[in-house]
């Protein structure tokens, strides 16, 4: 497993404003997102991978203890670390993110560094929590923990990564940003509408509720956990069938409903129209991150609420149940529409978007499909067959390298 040399000495972003050192690149490891595990120590990381609680496809950031005089102790815990991700077959596959380097032997990990405690702690590495995400681009010099803007803001003031951050958009309109994930409240004269519920650790029922002065309808943009999480909160929701069997265990499937945790959850077809009073709300079928994927229509105001059919990204479409195809088809449905809407409003990363980043992301799918944009290499937690990154503009998508290949050959 040797380390890729076409790659940036030093990656930057919101955990390393002033740049982080790139130490090592296994071949295949150009480019990575994966869920965030932090440790105390570089030897509780190793006792973890050797319990099987760390898996190929994750980040371990090994945050700084105290300063050790000697240094003995730090230098004798990173060569277990290596020796254990050697032992468990994950070598060349996890990430490593440390204020020094950890003398690991090239292909072990992808290994970037600070440089020491203060410069580790000082560039805001000290924000990330046990279950973020880590993307870094080793080609282009990025790094970041997936966090949304106002996430970001809220851990530098000291808030809690698990909170809630309530954004008002307009008078009766509200952002809900949960970890990574935002869902939108809007409010009508007669009724109110959740689109999505996140990951459900908070009550986001009870502050929706609070917020609208009421009872709130939940619909879903699609079936993945960071926004169908939160229905244990709901007693009734609507998603697309499609994607019915995404939704979290305990899971009934009956013909006319599914039931998880208690909620009952009805189909959402292409078209229904929702009036809560004052504003028509209309859902627009989006297949292709998930076969059920819904975008959002504010008749009244213009706006898009697009879930995950429109966003910087990287945007996944590589699990089975993805269709790179059928999102180029969406993507095309939506610019055809576009004299309806102004602002696009995304659930992930930056939110406020517009048309253009819709002809961006088109221009990715169809480019990645037809062979004319290169794919780069990447290890993507939960990825099938070997991942890649392809991007466009100022989006970006993984997809399946088998995918793209077989539908270029094909055309």
């Amino acid at each position: 497993m040797s380390d890729r040399t076409d790659r940036a000495e030093r990656l930057f972003g919101n955990i390393a404003p002033e740049g982080v050192r790139v130490y090592s690149v296994p071949e295949g490891m150009t480019c990575f997102r994966g869920q965030i595990r932090v440790f105390g120590s570089a030897g509780r990381a190793a006792e973890a991978v050797r319990n099987g609680s760390v898996a190929a496809g994750q980040a371990l950031v090994i945050m700084p203890a105290e300063p050790d005089p000697c240094g003995k102790e730090a230098a004798g815990s990173f060569a277990e670390l290596e020796r254990t991700l050697c032992e468990a077959g994950i070598a060349g596959r996890v990430t490593v993110l440390a204020d020094e380097a950890p003398g690991f032997a090239p292909g072990t990990a992808a290994v970037f560094c600070y440089n020491g405690r203060e410069d580790m702690l000082g560039q805001h590495a000290g924000l990330i929590a046990d279950g973020d995400s880590l993307e870094y681009d080793a080609e282009a010099g990025i790094i970041n923990a997936d966090m949304t803007e106002e996430g970001f803001s809220h851990r530098l003031e000291g808030g809690d990564p698990d909170d809630i951050i309530v954004t008002k958009l307009d008078e009766d309109t509200w952002v809900l940003t949960e970890r990574y994930s935002r869902c939108f409240l809007l409010k009508g004269r007669r009724g109110n509408l959740l689109i999505d519920t996140a990951f459900g650790r908070t009550d986001i029922r009870r502050i929706a509720e609070d917020l609208a002065g009421g009872s709130v309808q939940v619909v879903l943009t699609h079936g993945h956990w960071d926004h169908v999480s939160g229905l244990s909160r709901f007693s009734e929701a609507r998603l697309n069938r499609k994607d019915w069997d995404m939704l979290p265990e305990p899971l009934q499937i009956f013909d006319d409903r599914a039931v998880t945790n208690g909620c009952t959850v009805r189909d959402l077809e292409d078209g229904a129209v929702f009036d809560p009073g004052g504003r028509e709300i209309e859902a627009i079928a989006c297949p292709g991150h998930t076969q059920g994927g819904m975008a959002f229509l504010d008749r009244s105001r213009g706006i898009l609420f697009a879930g995950d059919s429109v966003a910087v990204g990287p945007t996944y479409l590589f699990y089975p149940h993805c269709s790179p195809e059928k999102m180029a088809g969406s993507l095309r449905k939506l610019l055809g529409r576009a004299d309806e809407f102004g602002p696009v409003l995304s659930s992930h990363r930056k939110m406020r978007l517009d048309k253009s980043y819709i002809e961006e992301m088109l221009g990715c799918v169809e480019g990645a499909l037809s062979g004319i944009i290169k794919g780069k290499s990447a290890c993507v937690s939960g990825s099938f067959g070997i991942c890649e990154k392809y991007s466009f503009g100022r989006v970006s998508a993984f997809m399946a390298r088998e995918a793209c290949a077989a539908c270029a050959e094909h055309k």
